[in-house]
């Protein structure tokens, strides 16, 4: 008896020493420290996923902000150096007029920025023919060619005539013709804008001797391409604008040498269909031979410049082609049944203006 109890004392005695804490080296064992709480990331860079934009107007595209480190909490704010350009918000660049601006994402102290190039929108009527143009610098360009004349109902349509550099008519109506006033010697040098009645009497677009052509005020503006723009003197540029213009000389001599021209009709109208090289490209214009207007005379079928239908289209520059060829003379191609060449014409006659677009 006395034997049991000794044994249930034990036990109550052990268990009473195993909940005491353990004492080391006269004190008693640390407990564990609570984890300590995490310091706030510090914004270290911030980025974008893009180093350039190129939009056409009425486009968007989203640009993304990369706060480093992975997880910092920082506000990105938005802002354009040109919202006449491209607007953003949330990072959402919209196109709005053609330039260059430059979209900044900003947080805390720190910012970058991304530039936003801007071009006007390939129009519908603005034809893909394969032709692409050489700048001086070495870098390329496509223009693109409208699929009618200047002021045509359709792609066989004359259009209006226009002396080269003038952005209006002579007449008022075609069928019969009609003159306006002032104008009543049609397309002759005594009507061109540009002149005091003679070829040798220029006041703009002049860049050769005094004594030969010039007749306005001081020295030759020394100009031999037409200035472009609402106040310009190129008809297109002025009365279409969003990227519209007359060819340069480069762009009408590449017409004739990186596409294939095909003699023909359309809807009874003779012309050539100007067909891309390009493979796959199946694109074509086509060109009435819509004939010119010299002095009063309109000529569809055109003996001034040889037998059987002929057109032409006006460039937007003056090129001294032959030796004997002054500012006179502006540069065009002139086709028709006999073939078709880049030429020159005399700048007071009345020709067809064929629109293009280009970057």
């Amino acid at each position: 008896m006395l034997r049991g109890r000794f044994i249930i004392l034990l036990s109550f005695l052990g268990l009473l020493f195993s909940c005491q804490p353990i004492e080391q080296g006269g004190g008693k064992v640390p407990q564990e420290d609570p984890e300590p709480t995490p310091l706030p990331l510090t914004l270290q860079s911030i980025s974008l996923d893009k180093t350039i934009l190129r939009l056409r107007v009425g486009e968007a595209e989203t640009l993304k902000a990369v706060l480093y480190p992975a997880g910092v909490t920082e506000t990105v704010t938005w802002e354009s150096s040109d919202p006449g350009v491209a607007t953003v918000l949330n990072g959402i660049v919209t196109a709005k007029g053609i330039g260059q601006a430059n979209i900044v994402a900003r947080a805390g102290s720190m910012s970058a920025e991304c530039p936003v190039l801007v071009k006007w929108p390939i129009p519908e009527d603005a034809v893909d023919l394969g032709v692409w143009i050489t700048r001086e610098n070495g870098t390329k360009y496509k223009v693109y060619w409208r699929d009618r004349n200047m002021g045509a109902d359709a792609p066989e349509g004359y259009g209006d005539y226009y002396a080269w550099g003038e952005v209006e008519t002579h007449y008022t109506c075609l069928d019969p013709l009609i003159w306006k006033e002032g104008y009543e010697t049609g397309y002759s040098w005594d009507s061109y804008r540009w002149a005091k009645g003679a070829h040798n009497k220029l006041t703009k677009y002049c860049s050769v001797n005094k004594d030969d052509y010039w007749a306005g005020p001081g020295e030759p503006d020394d100009k031999n391409v037409l200035d472009t723009g609402p106040d310009g003197d190129d008809v297109v540029s002025k009365l279409l604008g969003n990227g519209w213009a007359m060819p340069s000389d480069k762009e009408l001599k590449e017409l004739t040498k990186q596409c294939e021209w095909e003699w023909g009709s359309k809807n009874g109208i003779p012309g050539y269909y100007v067909k891309s090289k390009e493979k796959g490209n199946n694109n074509s214009i086509f060109l009435p031979c819509a004939g010119f207007i010299f002095d009063t005379v309109r000529e569809i079928i055109a003996p001034i410049i040889g037998a059987g239908p002929q057109g032409g289209i006006w460039s937007s520059t003056i090129e001294y082609i032959y030796f004997y060829q002054g500012p006179s003379d502006a540069s065009c191609i002139i086709f028709g049944d006999t073939g078709y060449s880049y030429t020159q014409y005399y700048r007071h006659a009345g020709m067809s203006v064929r629109p293009v677009f280009s970057d």
